[in-house]
């Protein structure tokens, strides 16, 4: 809930000032494999294909090494100026660089490519390295493969305000950055709503069976319904904190898949297996609550 307060904050807080022209970058060409040839400023991507931002992390442009490069047009009000470029949640490891000089890194790339969980960033530009009517963006990226949009993580909104990078004023840049998750929290209200609901279900459902031990059916709504309001609730608390955050990509997946799957095999093996007789679990427990 703090959320709100921290984005009408943040849009007031802007100074007049700092609201220059901040330029956008929505389409990138993209390559696969790795060479660092690709990153200088003067390096012909003609042949390369060209997707818009929000591709680079699907339809096959996952696993492995890929370079994206932009090129943008430079505002004369950028002359002066201390810049930074802004970059949404990219999983998992990746360089940027500004015509050919490395700017940012997320992760590291030694002994093996790993990074912790992604998150809004900006990244200071060297001042006199944007200079002439146009810039060469670059970004190295490697990538495991699994994407973070199936994670439960994205419950807290964090990922629910994606945005193309984005380059302007420093302080523009770092106070878009953090706006940007901020509105997606308030975004995801109304459905941080339903999840509560969800629990409130579960516990009527669960005080409902606790009374009428027969109707098994209340005990599997509250089951359901707890498991579909649960895990999005938690992960709220779990990807605002600074130490969950930190952790590298792989143990937060192992951990995201350990509190979806014991949980859903043990519902699935209570409804779902038979018996020696050919009974499910709903109807053995239906009749086992006969007894009670």
């Amino acid at each position: 809930m703090v959320a709100l307060p921290s984005l009408l904050l943040l849009l007031f807080a802007l100074p007049a000032s700092s609201q220059k022209e901040i330029v956008t970058i929505p389409n990138w060409h993209v390559h696969e494999g790795d060479n660092p040839a690709w990153a200088n400023g003067d390096f012909d991507d003609s042949q390369w294909a060209v997707i818009p931002y929000r591709e680079m992390t699907r339809n096959g442009y996952e696993g492995g090494f890929h370079w994206y490069r932009a090129t943008i047009q430079v505002p004369a009000d950028f002359t002066g100026q201390d810049l930074a470029i802004g970059i949404d949640p990219l999983d998992e490891v990746y360089d940027v660089y500004v015509n050919g000089a490395p700017v940012g890194r997320w992760g590291s790339w030694e002994p093996k490519p790993q990074g912790p969980f992604p998150r809004h960033l900006a990244f200071a530009i060297p001042p006199g390295l944007v200079k002439g009517p146009v810039a060469h963006i670059a970004i190295r990226r490697w990538n495991g493969g699994a994407g973070y949009f199936w994670l439960t993580f994205g419950a807290s909104g964090y990922f629910r305000f994606p945005h193309p990078p984005e380059i302007g004023s420093r302080l523009a840049i770092e106070a878009l950055e953090r706006l940007h998750p901020a509105a997606g929290a308030v975004q995801g209200l109304p459905w941080d709503l339903t999840y509560v609901l969800f629990l409130f279900a579960a516990a009527i459902s669960f005080v409902l069976f606790s009374v009428q031990r027969r109707n098994a059916e209340y005990f599997y709504l509250g089951v359901l319904c707890l498991l579909t309001g649960g895990p999005a609730l938690i992960a709220i608390p779990m990807a605002t904190s600074n130490s969950i955050m930190a952790q590298s990509w792989g143990r937060c997946s192992r951990s995201c898949l350990a509190c979806y799957a014991m949980p859903s095999r043990l519902s699935f093996c209570l409804t779902s297996a038979p018996d020696s007789n050919g009974s499910c679990g709903l109807g053995r427990f239906s009749a086992s609550s006969s007894h009670w």
